[in-house]
């Protein structure tokens, strides 16, 4: 049975699966903010960073998904700007938004704690919300399992440290520590060839990325003449 379509335009369509997508990308937006705002990014300040960040990240996710598709846009080349139906690669949204926040960061001398820990909290409610529909149908290792799985550990532990008054500086590689646990089980559980284990391997470079980047802090105030 197709997708039940709530609005047509020319050959753009908006389903039902779209309709929860935008729903989950404001949830995702709006607890960013309120987290940013609890570790003291002002409005303004939060929305220059996401300005700076998500088109970036878009982008690469949008580019990360095509490529690792030719087979089908080689085909049908159009098809790359039908946004719309989906296909985004999440490994690479996340390594240009790391990197665009980082840079971010650096020039505003922000702590890149602070706006990591913000941007993750978004991160897990938008995956969360995009997962759990297709999650209540799936099995338990599905893809759509897993990573509902791993954004409410991740808003699990937001939680706790809200509660306690804690900054939480470590939620970012938390996350992408779990993502990497994720998919070294799919491709210790499938064995379907050395494919599978490229994802493991790439979430872990996240990983060891988004550390060093952490742990290197604000950019020196510049020094005058």
């Amino acid at each position: 049975m197709s997708e039940f379509v709530l609005w047509r335009f020319g050959p753009a369509e908006v389903r039902g699966h779209d309709l929860w997508q935008a729903i989950s990308l404001v949830a995702g937006l709006t607890g960013a903010a309120l987290a940013a705002r609890r570790r003291g990014l002002d409005w303004p300040l939060w929305r220059d960073a996401v300005l700076w960040t998500l088109p970036e990240a878009l982008v690469a996710a949008r580019l990360g998904y095509v490529l690792t598709h030719l087979n089908v846009y080689l085909l049908a080349p159009l098809q790359v700007w039908q946004v719309w139906d989906g296909g985004y690669a999440l490994g690479a949204g996340v390594f240009v938004g790391l990197l665009a926040g980082w840079r971010f960061a650096r020039a505003r001398r922000l702590p890149p704690q602070s706006l990591a820990a913000a941007a993750t909290i978004g991160l897990a409610l938008w995956q969360l919300g995009r997962a759990l529909p297709t999650a209540l149908a799936e099995p338990a290792l599905a893809e759509a399992s897993r990573a509902a799985l791993v954004a409410g550990s991740v808003l699990v532990v937001a939680g706790v440290g809200a509660v306690r008054g804690q900054h939480m500086a470590f939620l970012l590689p938390l996350w992408l520590a779990l993502q990497t646990v994720s998919e070294l089980a799919r491709a210790v559980l499938l064995t379907d060839g050395l494919g599978l284990w490229l994802a493991p391997l790439g979430w872990a470079g996240l990983l060891a990325l988004a550390t060093l980047l952490l742990g290197r802090g604000p950019a020196p105030p510049a020094s005058s003449a």
